[in-house]
């Protein structure tokens, strides 16, 4: 049984390395898009949010970041 342990171990290991490599790539495939196409993420949020508050559809404090869907 403590065999049959270590190897799970063992390769729910390599899953979260490669789960882990895989999410660096994806970061920096988006961040390479961001870059040719121009666009800065945080501004696109930024607009994202203005929009959608301007239409009423989501309140929230900007303090802290939250935002609640407004039931539209």
């Amino acid at each position: 049984m403590g065999n049959n342990l270590l190897q799970v171990l063992q390769e729910q290991q390599k899953i979260i390395e490669q789960q882990s490599r895989l999410i660096v790539d994806l970061t920096a495939t988006l961040e390479n898009w961001e870059s040719v196409a121009g666009y800065d993420g945080a501004e696109l949020k930024e607009r994202a949010l203005n929009l959608q508050k301007q239409k009423g559809r989501i309140y929230g404090n900007e303090d802290f970041g939250i935002y609640q869907h407004g039931g539209k």
